[in-house]
């Protein structure tokens, strides 16, 4: 498991002791179906697991990390929890990232739920990246969000909550998952065995993403991606019109080939930005990225909090247009445009 730690009694995913509590109770209250949003890499899924281990661990102190049915659903080999997401096909021998989920996978979701669990107690459907879900796959999942047997749960994860059909939302106890603190994540590297050194800048690259920190902690293309993101984030300040409308282009063919790259490219810059308003407003101390501080004042120098405020407002608007699938290329040359 990603950012759990098998202990006396699990260990709360890193930084996620406020989210944990409250679906504990909520599950007490008789709440069976959930909405986990934020980020990519913040931890949606590790927290999702975690709640299926207490749904089904067999000790007092749940979930306890030791028994089978914790230690099966943390391995995602347990009957009873499933996870649905876009699923990927083959178009010219090439495997390619589907747009949503279909009605087929709801479908299966629905007919499995009409199951007695096989080796657990309860049976859960985590369904990651619900904002891509399909009208006719939302409305067929909707009547067994509203009637279903009552060792049935469904936990949902998103990015963003805004963009999930209200008539799904509404039916759905709703839990942000925010950053864990850099000091944390810190922590949690060291305890894998990365040395102070490279968990210090992990921690601090992360942007409060444990999930990035240990996919990077195992993959340094990750890291060099990351670092070309945020030079790119800085470079464009000095670009010409002309330029930056090119580099829309650029980037919606990374849009049309890999969404999820450009939606990490997109949080990166959001995170530069970031960091460059506060360098121009004077808090310094503010700056996360610190490897990066002296090129981030020139460019906050440049630009001024004005323009940095109006690009952030801009990036903020472009990745929810994008999620909801408007004229991708549109939407970027209108980001371009904005700074």
């Amino acid at each position: 498991m990603r950012n759990l730690e098998i202990q006396d009694g699990l260990a709360v995913p890193v930084g996620q002791q406020e989210p944990t509590t409250f679906l504990r109770k909520a599950i007490e209250n008789g709440h069976s179906a959930f909405l986990l949003y934020g980020p990519r890499h913040i931890g949606k899924h590790t927290l999702a697991l975690y709640l299926a281990a207490m749904l089904n661990c067999c000790e007092a102190n749940n979930p306890c990390g030791q028994c089978m049915s914790c230690r099966r659903i943390l391995k995602g080999v347990f009957a009873d929890v499933k996870t649905a997401g876009i699923e990927t096909a083959e178009k010219g021998g090439e495997e390619i990232a589907k747009t949503g989920i279909s009605t087929e996978q709801v479908k299966d979701i629905i007919e499995s739920a009409a199951v007695a669990p096989y080796e657990g107690k309860t049976k859960v459907f985590i369904i990651d990246g619900a904002e891509y879900m399909s009208l006719p796959a939302a409305n067929r999942l909707l009547k067994t969000l509203e009637e279903h047997q009552n060792y049935v749960y469904f936990i949902l994860l998103a990015e963003n909550a805004d963009i999930i059909l209200p008539t799904i939302s509404s039916r759905l106890s709703k839990v942000e998952v925010k950053e864990a603190a850099e000091e944390d994540i810190k922590e949690y590297l060291i305890s894998l065995g990365t040395d102070k050194e490279t968990a210090q800048i992990l921690a601090a690259m992360a942007d409060g993403k444990t999930g990035w920190a240990v996919l990077a902690m195992q993959n340094a293309d990750m890291v060099q991606e990351r670092q070309d993101f945020a030079k790119k984030a800085l470079d464009i300040t000095a670009y010409p019109l002309s330029k930056r409308l090119a580099l829309a282009g650029e980037l919606n063919k990374m849009f049309v080939k890999d969404r999820q790259s450009l939606y990490c490219l997109l949080d990166i810059w959001q995170n530069i930005y970031r960091d460059m308003l506060a360098a121009s407003l004077g808090q310094d101390v503010l700056v996360r990225n610190s490897q990066l501080v002296q090129n981030i004042k020139e460019a906050a120098m440049l630009l001024g909090s004005a323009r940095i405020t109006a690009f952030l407002q801009s990036l903020a608007r472009s990745k929810k247009l994008l999620k909801q699938n408007v004229a991708s290329l549109l939407t970027l040359e209108a980001l371009m445009l904005s700074l």
